[in-house]
Formats: C-alpha cells, sequence, structure tokens
C-alpha cells in the first residue's frame, strides 16, 4: 500500500511542476517562448525567464539535485499558439536561449 501511495504522490507531484522550456526570441519586453497550452501557457499565466547556474549535489548521498537558477525576468503570457505562445515582460531582460518556466498555478479559493 504505502509504495503505491509514494508512486500516487510523485505523479501528483510532477503533474503540478511548473513547465520549463526556452525563450526562442526576445525583441524588447515581448518574448516568444517554446511553451505551449499542453505545457500549461494560457493568456495572464505568469512566466518566469532565468540562467541556470552550477549544479547542486546532495553532500551525503551525492545525488543530483538540479541547477542553481538565477531569475533575470518575469511576465505574463499574452497569446498561446500551436507552437509557442507569447508573452509580455513586467520585469528585467530576456535573451534568446534562455531559460522560461510557467509559475505555478494558484490553488482555486474554497
Amino acid at each position: 500500500m504505502l509504495p503505491a501511495l509514494l508512486a500516487l504522490a510523485a505523479s501528483v507531484a510532477a503533474a503540478q511542476a511548473p513547465a520549463k522550456g526556452y525563450v526562442v526570441r526576445a525583441d524588447s519586453a515581448t518574448v516568444w517562448l517554446d511553451l505551449t497550452a499542453a505545457d500549461g501557457a494560457a493568456p495572464g499565466r505568469a512566466f518566469e525567464v532565468y540562467v541556470e547556474g552550477p549544479e547542486l549535489r546532495h553532500p551525503v548521498t551525492g545525488a543530483d539535485l538540479g541547477h542553481v537558477e538565477t531569475r533575470v525576468a518575469g511576465g505574463r503570457i499574452v497569446d498561446v499558439s500551436a507552437q509557442y505562445s507569447t508573452g509580455r515582460l513586467d520585469d528585467g531582460a530576456a535573451l534568446a536561449g534562455q531559460r522560461a518556466k510557467l509559475t505555478a498555478v494558484a490553488p482555486a479559493a474554497a
């Protein structure tokens, strides 16, 4: 029973993890991202642009914990097409090739 619960918890966590992609093009405050509706992109949804830094490893287990992420810009999705989305930056500046991620969606009010 416990392994089944752990597997369920892992799948729910993965489904709620923000989608990650790339800045395809940047022109002043307008950016094009390779994130689509299938990734969760929708008009009004917030995103962040970041650069990946050094790798993080657990000091005891040696497990790969990912990379340091340094936020460089943030904004909101304006339009979503079949292969990309367009966003408008609220702060910072972005360059093509930098990483982008949708921010977590706030839970609906009860």
